[in-house]
């Protein structure tokens, strides 16, 4: 099981099952897909719910892809978060700064 697998329902289920209070699932969820942390900076849980967390639904992120472009001032990622969703991520290095790109939809309908 990873972490990314689980919708908010899932979390709701998981959680129960470990005799949590329900708005546990709430607060991870966020920290996940609003906050992107992971469990040991979610300082609204537990210690004993975060290292339960660490071990029993792990965070995975998988690199499926990567190359580069511009002679490498341009890499391209594409990168699987738990078993299901795809993202896509460009990093472009500048002169003075670096910018970040990361696709806000997993599994969008564009392939």
């Amino acid at each position: 099981m990873n972490a990314y697998d689980l919708d908010l329902e899932g979390w709701a289920t998981l959680l129960a099952s470990w005799g949590q209070p329900a708005y546990r699932a709430r607060q991870i969820y966020a920290g996940l897909w609003q906050r992107g942390i992971p469990y040991q900076e979610m300082s609204n849980l537990p210690r004993t719910l975060r290292d339960r967390l660490v071990a029993e639904a792990p965070l995975r992120l998988e690199v499926l892809t990567e190359r580069e472009a511009d002679r490498g001032a341009t890499r391209k990622g594409l990168l699987r978060l738990g078993t299901s969703h795809v993202i896509e991520t460009v990093v472009m290095g500048y002169r003075r700064r670096v910018t970040v790109c990361v696709s806000s939809q997993s599994g969008c309908a564009t392939g």
